[in-house]
């Protein structure tokens, strides 16, 4: 619903309004109007193929995560322009090595399924983004996933709607970046798709409109006089809109998914385990959202674009990553379905300094690199072991042949008992 200065406003309006007040920010402003964007590709719609589906949940590396410094190290004796800053550890899969900043991740690696062989061609954020989570050749310059008209919707939009239809909140997504904006990972400027977004940064742990201000009975007060407003009202395509979202949105203040925001409940050795950061706390509610009904839920991770300085940032998001996601599995490998993906991977060669810096050393990075890169799956039916090899120039090699970025959306999706297909109508 979208209310102008000049429009009046009704009682049901200024009561919903009311009643709202503490969820608005849980909802992007399209959620209430707008038009869907047209698209010149087929139409898709969610199908489950598996009788028991899984909840999904989404760790977006936002930014190209460098493969040969997390989940695909050099061997010892690669020259130090290619091999990096790091070190490598043997893991509990036989003969896989990962970076010396991932020790737990190294003693889960024979409960995952690790690619190495995701390729495309798409060489710039919003395009590999596009490509990545949408799995769309409509690719535009410029603006994002978060953009208003995106060309074509991500799968979590796509499971959402399925999952909202079905009287369940359709995803929730969490930004643990702390540096920028998120950009790729969350897409919810639909109708159709309720939303709920997490800001970690500036050190909240849950939503600032759901903390401990919301007082429960006087929402039920009023959600008692909307009912009784609602039986001799208008009605109307925002109106009719309005009655679709306000249910979901009072559902999720009243139920158990709004109290697993609240990490006041949970003991300082659960919150250690996850590590007490942003994206540690982001793990451990994501954690709790699916045991309290929660399907979908993506977590955006960033900052890991490292042009330079990559020793500096990697030393601090490899590790929070590496006993965050540990943790996750620990918790959920039985019950959900956790994967781990970025827009691309990084160039073999650590050599390039920012332009203009005298510190050689402190500056060094990689750039951009579509043509390998990996995702991570862990979780009940997922088939472990490493797919793919990529040689130290950058190239995927071996017999397991590559895949397209693009089919990244539907390999989730598939794992957790979904497949996004042409719609039949």
């Amino acid at each position: 619903m979208k209310i102008t200065p000049h429009a009046p406003i009704s009682r049901r309006e200024f009561l919903g309004i009311g009643t709202m007040a503490c969820a608005s920010a849980l909802l992007p402003s399209q959620i209430f109007g707008g038009e869907r964007p047209a698209s010149a590709e087929l139409p898709l719609e969610i199908v489950q193929i598996s009788r028991a589906t899984k909840p999904i949940i989404l760790i977006w590396l936002q930014g190209g995560a460098s493969h040969f410094d997390t989940f695909d190290p050099r061997e010892p004796g690669t020259p130090e322009e290619i091999k990096g800053p790091f070190g490598s550890i043997a893991t509990t899969q036989t003969g896989v090595h990962v970076s010396d900043r991932l020790p737990f991740m190294a003693r889960k690696m024979h409960e995952v399924a690790l690619y190495r062989n995701i390729y495309h061609t798409q060489s710039l954020h919003d395009g590999a983004s596009s490509l990545c989570l949408t799995g769309s050749h409509l690719l535009r310059s410029g603006g994002n996933l978060l953009s208003p008209s995106p060309q074509k919707d991500s799968f979590q939009v796509h499971l959402s709607r399925f999952l909202t239809r079905r009287e369940n909140i359709g995803y929730i997504g969490m930004d643990a970046n702390t540096e920028r904006s998120p950009i790729g990972a969350l897409q919810a400027n639909h109708e159709e798709a309720f939303f709920v977004s997490c800001d970690f940064r500036n050190g909240n742990i849950y939503p600032v409109s759901i903390g401990e201000s919301f007082d429960e009975e006087r929402h039920r007060q009023r959600t008692g006089l909307l009912n009784v407003i609602n039986r001799n009202s208008i009605s109307g395509e925002a109106i009719d809109r309005w009655n679709h979202v306000y249910p979901m949105a009072s559902r999720f203040l009243t139920g158990d998914i709004r109290q697993a925001f609240d990490l006041n409940r949970v003991p300082d050795r659960t919150r250690n385990r996850y590590g007490q950061n942003p994206f540690g706390n982001a793990a451990l509610i994501a954690s709790r959202l699916v045991h309290s009904g929660a399907k979908l839920v993506v977590i955006n991770d960033g900052s890991w674009d490292t042009h330079w300085e990559l020793e500096r940032v990697l030393n601090r998001l490899v590790p929070r990553l590496d006993r965050g996601l540990s943790a996750l599995i620990d918790e959920l490998k039985d019950e959900c379905i956790i994967a781990v993906a970025s827009e691309f991977g990084r160039t073999p060669l650590y050599a390039i300094p920012y332009p203009d810096s005298t510190d050689e050393l402190g500056t060094h990075g990689r750039e951009h690199w579509p043509f390998s890169n990996f995702m991570i799956l862990a979780g009940p039916g997922v088939s472990t072991g490493v797919i793919g090899r990529v040689r130290n120039d950058g190239v995927i090699t071996g017999n397991d042949g590559v895949i397209n970025g693009q089919e990244i959306g539907r390999r989730i999706l598939n794992a957790a008992g979904y497949d996004l297909r042409v719609r039949s109508n």
